[in-house]
């Protein structure tokens, strides 16, 4: 938690399209490579225009864009102040501002650098928000969505079934001739229909609470429902394997909690994935938390294609059905 609120924001990646290629816009990349290799708070990606640039930051592969213009390195040395161009994900507050920062930081440098008389001129940085005004609670939104739909797995879900096996409410399932694949397929699905309605109801909730038109945008809803089923299915999936055998009913309950902080903090549901600790991003990577955030935050916030969030659904999908495949193996027909 503490990594998630106040860790320092490193290897950023952040593009760089460079029209000019003259001497004074290699010296400012020698400035941008300085800083990715010292204070490591960004690294820099080639690009060929600026177009691939805004489109590599709003499908969120980049965080960031540097425009170096054509006539660059003549305009400074002319004296003639020119102007960079610098294109952020405002979806991601923290980050969005710390690059500004420190970019702001790094021109500062370089305009105080031992320039001849010829080149006294003061490079600006004018910085482009691919998104309109986003305020911070529309930030937290698929974070608190995602959120919502793995606590009503717990409770709707996995809890439930637990006190259901302690009150022996199952004994009249175990003695059925049904397969353990049938039996565990059912509790799964049951859990997944609560949690998407669950995940539906916050959806439209949210949405008018905080000004996001979804219902403007027909395409991106079904997508959104699509990704809350695939969620639920896969939290109920991954949490039945986690407990589904274990007989205490306070057990998954404290279970529940661990693993509610420890997959919701580096999903960067609340805060950038950056500020955490390198050792630390691997769960990032294979945390069933991660990716409907970073679907929701795609198609509710960015208003991206549906196609940006298929490899989410995708890796949802295999995560919940290995999750399924091993609890039915590993689940025993007793009380």
């Amino acid at each position: 938690m503490g990594n998630a609120f106040s860790g320092k924001i490193t290897r950023v990646p952040v593009g760089i399209v460079d029209g000019d290629h003259g001497s004074q816009a290699v010296r400012l990349r020698e400035a941008f490579a300085s800083i990715a290799a010292n204070a490591n708070t960004f690294r820099t990606v080639e690009l060929v225009d600026e177009r691939a640039a805004r489109d590599q930051v709003a499908a969120g592969r980049l965080k960031a864009a540097i425009i170096i213009p054509p006539q660059f390195t003549t305009r400074v040395l002319k004296g003639e102040n020119p102007r960079l161009g610098l294109v952020v994900d405002n979806t991601d507050q923290v980050v969005s501002g710390s690059i500004a920062s420190k970019l702001a930081e790094v021109l500062a440098t370089f305009n105080r650098s031992g320039s001849p008389p010829r080149m006294a001129s003061s490079i600006a940085l004018d910085t482009v928000e691919l998104y309109p005004y986003m305020p911070y609670i529309k930030c937290l939104l698929p974070g608190l969505l995602t959120l919502a739909i793995f606590l009503s797995v717990v409770f709707g879900g996995v809890m439930l079934y637990i006190e259901d096996k302690a009150r022996g409410v199952h004994e009249g399932f175990l003695v059925t001739p049904i397969s353990k694949f049938e039996l565990v397929s059912g509790i799964v699905l049951a859990g997944t229909v609560k949690a998407s309605i669950c995940g539906t109801l916050l959806t439209f909730f949210g949405a008018t609470m905080t000004g996001v038109h979804l219902l403007a945008h027909p395409a991106t809803l079904v997508m959104v429902l699509l990704l809350i089923l695939v969620s639920g299915f896969t939290f109920n999936a991954f949490m039945f394997l986690m407990v589904g055998n274990i007989k205490d009913p306070m057990a998954p309950k404290i279970l529940s909690g661990i693993l509610n902080t420890l997959l919701y903090f580096p999903s960067g549901a609340i805060s950038p994935v950056e500020s955490i600790p390198a050792w630390m991003r691997i769960l990032f990577c294979v945390n069933p938390m991660t990716y409907p955030v970073h679907g929701f935050r795609a198609l509710m916030l960015k208003n991206v294609p549906a196609m940006s969030i298929v490899p989410d659904v995708l890796f949802l999908r295999l995560i919940g059905a290995i999750s399924l495949l091993l609890a039915t193996r590993i689940f025993r027909r007793m009380l």
